[in-house]
């Protein structure tokens, strides 16, 4: 408790000496607190002898300690960033200490321009344009209330912005009612009319909760706004704290299953994005690569035909895959590779040794068991794989989530239509495939492979 001992101590951080007089107390029990002698009584008469015992007093400095020892808490995470800690810095001056307060502000301001990738680096220059105007304003007489309240609004904005998004993406993934939005488009529309739309971050969190809003009243995605939000991304992407960057990432990579792209070009944007992410170390989180992250680009470059680009993918990066489950996460990508690479033995031999408890990997790597058991003619195991995957989809759905349980339950129905036909059937197989080719990629997990199959039933007699 040695570091807590200085900072309690430390007047900057504390200025109420009789805080330190119960920290003083407190500490001499340490560290394991079980001495009889250890009661409010004796606390209380230890920072004020003579006085008669009062419980609401000695709770109040309880209280002062507890507030004290949650900032030293919060300067342990801070300190390896020095942003961060100058940032805190400035914000104590401007509170406790106002001689201070102009001198650390211009150091903050050099730091920013000095670390352009610094992370939330937009952000904190709002906020800090914000404190000079008010400081000036205040502390010089001086009148500069527009770029005041410019400054201010800009902070607030990029601060409640990404909360909305979070809200609403809660409420795409959970269905939950339980968020209060009404006054989200009250918001919106004022950002529209004072003309902070113009402001390029405030821009990205706006295109994003439109995004949002119209996935939830299920309206596909236009790609116009689609690209917009893209774009934005971007070009501003060293604007924004690492945090920031893989969570808009996230939202993006997930948002095109939801747009309108034809199918070839739902395959090459998917691939185009994954790569991007890899390069720019954007999927990467504290180094390593998370297993939803590797499933998803090893399946884009597959649909893409770039099967050796995955091979060279594992090879490259699998020693940087999530601890936990790189065992069978290398096994499960191989496992796929050589399903479409037609080695159905090795394919079924690796499956067998995988174990993931999360439900998007199970789902699928049940779909490639009945892919194999229908491409070896297996018909017992193909039915009963076939039969197994609809019960379990159907037990999941709040974990899936509808659009993708949608997508998995068609594989399913049309699966099982495709095993029915006869071979040669050219009415049934055209009906099928055209019924088929109407759905859209993302609405449809493996709807090429699918087409595929009719496609190989045409020729059959």
């Amino acid at each position: 408790m040695t570091g807590l001992g200085f900072f309690v101590q430390n007047p900057c951080f504390n200025p109420n000496k009789d805080v330190v007089q119960l920290f003083n107390y407190l500490d001499s029990f340490a560290p394991c607190f079980s001495d009889v002698k250890l009661t409010a009584e004796n606390a209380f008469n230890a920072i004020f002898p003579g006085k008669i015992f009062d419980r609401a007093a000695l709770n109040g400095l309880m209280n002062k300690l507890l507030a004290v020892i949650k900032k030293f808490i919060n300067a342990l995470q801070k300190t390896t960033n020095r942003m961060s800690v100058e940032f805190g810095t400035l914000i104590f001056y401007n509170r406790r200490y106002p001689k201070r307060f102009q001198s650390q502000l211009k150091k903050v301001r050099n730091l920013i321009e000095k670390n352009e990738k610094g992370g939330m680096r937009y952000r904190y220059l709002s906020y800090v344009e914000y404190q000079l105007s008010r400081y000036l304003a205040i502390n010089e007489k001086s009148r500069n209330y527009v770029t005041l309240s410019d400054a201010m609004d800009k902070y607030y904005w990029l601060s409640k912005l990404p909360l909305f998004a979070e809200m609403l993406n809660y409420k795409l993934i959970t269905a939950d009612n339980g968020w209060d939005i009404s006054q989200l488009d009250i918001h919106l529309k004022f950002i529209e009319e004072v003309g902070y739309i113009e402001d390029p971050l405030i821009n990205l969190w706006y295109s994003l909760i439109g995004i949002f809003k119209n996935m939830l009243d299920k309206v596909p995605v236009a790609l116009e706004d689609y690209y917009r939000f893209k774009t934005l991304f971007f070009e501003n992407i060293d604007e924004l704290h690492d945090n920031e960057k893989r969570n808009l990432y996230i939202y993006l990579r997930n948002i095109i299953r939801l747009s309108s792209f034809e199918d070839a070009d739902y395959y090459e944007e998917e691939f185009e994005i994954d790569q991007v992410g890899l390069e720019q170390e954007l999927i990467f989180l504290n180094g390593f690569l998370r297993e939803l992250s590797v499933k998803n680009i090893i399946n884009s470059a597959i649909k893409m035909g770039e099967i050796q680009w995955a091979k060279d993918f594992l090879e490259q990066y699998k020693d940087v895959f999530w601890k936990k489950f790189a065992d069978d996460l290398l096994a499960y990508c191989k496992a796929v590779i050589n399903f479409y690479e037609g080695k159905y033995d090795e394919a079924l031999a690796l499956f067998a040794t995988v174990q993931f408890n999360n439900v998007f990997f199970e789902i699928e790597r049940r779909i490639k068991l009945i892919q194999i058991y229908y491409e070896i003619e297996d018909v017992e195991l193909f039915g009963n794989q076939l039969n197994s995957l609809t019960t379990y989809i159907s037990r999941n759905q709040d974990k899936v989530g509808e659009p993708y349980a949608q997508s998995y339950l068609g594989f399913a129905k049309y699966v099982r239509k495709i095993s029915h036909i006869i071979r040669g059937d050219l009415d049934e197989i055209t009906k099928l495939e055209k019924k088929i080719s109407k759905i859209p990629v993302r609405l449809l997990f493996e709807k090429k492979w699918l087409l595929d199959k009719l496609n190989e039933l045409k020729g059959k007699r």
